[in-house]
């Protein structure tokens, strides 16, 4: 095996990664997340989807420490203006700076699936975004990026589906293995998959998907540049990240293993909006065919998973130990990435 691979097998996150490790850590305000674990509803065991999900906002959340903005629940839609342009369910959203950031967890070694109706519906509102500042009443373009996070557990919902949320919470804080955060030109790629680490599902077993191999991830993380060419783009038109999780980081008094982020950034969003919107313009009712088959998660169900009342922001119920040092800026007004 290269042994700049050698992370796959190790338990060491930065076997063969010695740019990670050595790599400034992102910039990260929580010292300690207080994940909403003592909530009611949560005392006992949580199983099934509502375990999944569960599991799902802890990596939100680790998201929203590192870029900023808030996290959106499943079903909320922001930014109604901008032509309607951006109305899907991503994961965090940072108005501010126009940045919306779907985030993914999966296990090491598997594959991610990208339902059909959220990658068709980001690229229906992308490629009716506008991409020249003077028709918004803005600073920023609209971006999406996505964060890829892989881990080490098996079976969550058969394994903890009778256990409580917090020892799933535990034993994911030192088991998350890396992240591969990627803008949406890079992703949207699967949807016309010209390799074999891309593929789409058009069965009639369950709804259509696209998805993403394990070798490809490990791939961008070990050789990022050859990565992007191996699925048509140029490197030269990206910036490479290179970068780790910060030490001395906990999630409910529980210490956060420090594990490698890859990077994959844009040089210039609006060239690439704006060549996108060139080259599928005329696949705007395919896209809204498949944005079509979501259904968004009514409010029932957000107070049923919350245990309370749903506010509309889901920031309430977390960090609200964060301690910050004088002058630091707040969430929303930073975003490294």
């Amino acid at each position: 095996m290269d042994p700049r691979y050698a992370f796959i097998r190790s338990k060491d996150n930065f076997a063969g990664l010695p740019e990670y490790k050595e790599a400034k850590p992102v910039q990260f305000e929580d010292s300690d997340m207080h994940f909403p674990v003592q909530l009611s509803l949560l005392e006992g065991t949580v199983s099934g989807k509502k375990l999944t999900r569960h599991q799902g906002y802890l990596f939100d959340y680790i998201s929203r420490g590192i870029r900023g903005g808030k996290v959106r629940p499943p079903g909320e839609v922001f930014n109604e203006d901008h032509n309607n342009c951006i109305k899907r369910t991503l994961d965090v959203v940072d108005s501010k700076r126009a940045l919306g950031t779907e985030v993914k967890s999966f296990k090491s070694g598997t594959q991610v699936q990208l339902p059909n109706w959220q990658l068709g519906g980001y690229s229906y509102c992308m490629l009716n975004c506008p991409t020249r500042l003077e028709e918004i009443d803005e600073d920023n373009i609209w971006d999406i990026k996505f964060d890829f996070y892989r881990h080490t557990i098996s079976g969550v919902e058969k394994n903890y589906s009778s256990k409580s949320i917090d020892s799933l919470i535990i034993k994911m804080a030192s088991s998350i293995k890396n992240m591969v955060s990627l803008p949406f030109s890079v992703v949207f790629l699967t949807w016309y998959p010209k390799t074999t680490s891309f593929y789409q599902y058009r069965g009639d077993k369950r709804k259509p998907y696209t998805a993403i191999t394990s070798p490809i991830f490990n791939m961008f993380l070990a050789e990022p540049a050859k990565a992007l060419v191996h699925v048509g783009v140029d490197p030269k038109d990206f910036l490479i990240i290179h970068t780790r999780f910060p030490d001395g980081r906990t999630v409910n008094g529980t210490s956060i293993t420090s594990f490698p982020i890859s990077i994959i950034r844009e040089k210039d969003h609006t060239i690439s909006l704006q060549k996108f919107q060139k080259q599928y313009k005329g696949n705007a009712e395919e896209f809204l065919f498949y944005m079509k088959q979501d259904k968004a998660i009514e409010q029932g169900d957000l107070k049923d998973f919350f245990g309370q009342e749903y506010s509309g922001d889901t920031s309430f119920n977390f960090g609200a130990n964060v301690q910050k040092e004088p002058g630091q800026e707040n969430d929303e007004d930073k975003c490294p990435f």
